[in-house]
Parts: structure tokens; sequence; C-alpha cells
């Protein structure tokens, strides 16, 4: 497993906003011997919740990945605990922090979660 900050599609060192990107990429093998590697990018989705008067806007982690069949589905699930099938599948924090727990993994979630986008205050 690896994982790399991009910006636009090109890897970059440090981010902060909401236009940079995790992506994570799981290598896997078949019992045919042939090498596949399953990816996802995770992304700031941003979200709004009207208060009286106001609206708050916030920002939560989220990456929408598509599960080609039923050996994608299962090294999702060896990687996240949560079980899917195949087709489009919506991935949020608590999925994030399953990806966490793989020391491979760890400093790049923490990276690029310092690089969370922060609201200005008006």
């Amino acid at each position: 497993m690896k994982y790399e900050l991009v910006e636009e599609g090109r890897p970059v060192e440090h981010c902060t906003g909401e236009n940079y990107r995790l992506r994570i990429t799981a290598e896997y093998e078949l019992p045919s011997g042939e090498r596949r590697q399953f990816k996802m990018e995770w992304y700031w989705a941003e979200g709004r919740v009207k208060r009286g008067q106001a609206v708050a806007t916030y920002y939560y982690e989220r990456a929408n990945v598509t599960v080609k069949d039923y050996v994608e589905a299962a090294v999702l699930k060896a990687l996240t605990g949560k079980g899917v099938e195949v087709g489009k599948v919506q991935l949020f924090v608590g999925d994030l922090n399953a990806l966490r727990r793989f020391k491979a993994l760890k400093e790049g979630v923490d990276k690029w979660r310092e690089g969370k986008p922060r609201l200005l205050s008006a």
C-alpha cells in the first residue's frame, strides 16, 4: 500500500485546502499471479447546515470509488471492514480511520488531515 498527496492530479509534498486530495493505492495479487491495483482518492466535501437565519459550512472527508468485481469488493472489505457490493461506493471518515490503522498509510492520512480547509469567519 502507498499514498500520495495530489493537487490537480500532480503529486505534492504538502497540502492545504479543499483542492488537495489523498490518493491511496493498494496492490493485490490474483490466484493466477496477475497483480492489480485498487485506487481511491479522498477529498474534502463541503456541507452546509442552516442554523436559524445563518448557514454553517463545514468540510468532511469523502471518497467515491467504483468496485469493478467481487475481488475488489473483498480488497475494500479487508482494508476498511466495510462489506460492499459491486458498483459505486461512498466512503466516509470511519472508512478512512480504518485505513489509518495500516502503518504505510497512517502518516499520509495525518498529513492530509492537517491540511483540512479552514473557514474564514465574516
